[in-house]
């Protein structure tokens, strides 16, 4: 005699984890801290007491074989799909799928910059327009700012997927 079990319980439907890949190399694989960037998500409006584990496949999730290391680099560039098995005790809570996604962000024209000002003239440091935000180092939030004394300036921009990028005049 067998006695099966089925869960009734669901993980709901997960919205992708996304970050930036911050790394010097934009080919969209970067590291993820799976307990402190999915499982918050995972764990929302599910009861305590859960442990939850992750997966590159569903059927690994299934067998309970080859869990993924709390610190994860994907594999596949960009967007990847893992699973997450969530168990209550001796008790499969439920398995879902869960889209991890890096964004990369590498700008045109962002290295360094040295210009020479003279003494009573001013200049327009700028970048390309498009990005969401615009932060200088003196203050100013626009694409283009104007100085007129000679010094370190940086700017940060903000793309569309919040990913930041800094260029150094």
């Amino acid at each position: 005699q067998i006695v099966l079990n089925v869960s009734s319980y669901v993980i709901p439907d997960q919205a992708p984890i996304e970050i930036c890949d911050e790394d010097a190399t934009q080919d969209g694989l970067y590291q993820f801290d799976l307990n402190a960037q999915v499982t918050p998500q995972v764990m929302a409006g599910l009861p305590s007491g859960l442990v939850v584990d992750y997966y590159l496949t569903a059927n690994d999730a299934v067998t309970e074989t080859n869990p993924l290391p709390n610190i994860f680099k994907n594999t596949i560039p960009n967007s990847q799909t893992i699973y997450v098995r969530a168990i209550n005790g001796p008790d499969c809570y439920d398995i879902a799928p869960i889209e991890i996604i890096v964004h990369t962000f590498d700008p045109p024209n962002f290295e360094e910059e040295t210009f020479y000002l003279c003494k009573g003239d001013q200049m327009t440091l700028s970048v390309d327009s498009g990005f969401k935000s615009y932060q200088w180092s003196n203050t100013d939030s626009a694409n283009s700012t104007v100085i007129s004394t000679a010094g370190d300036y940086s700017i940060l921009v903000t793309s569309i997927n919040n990913c930041q990028k800094t260029k150094k005049f």
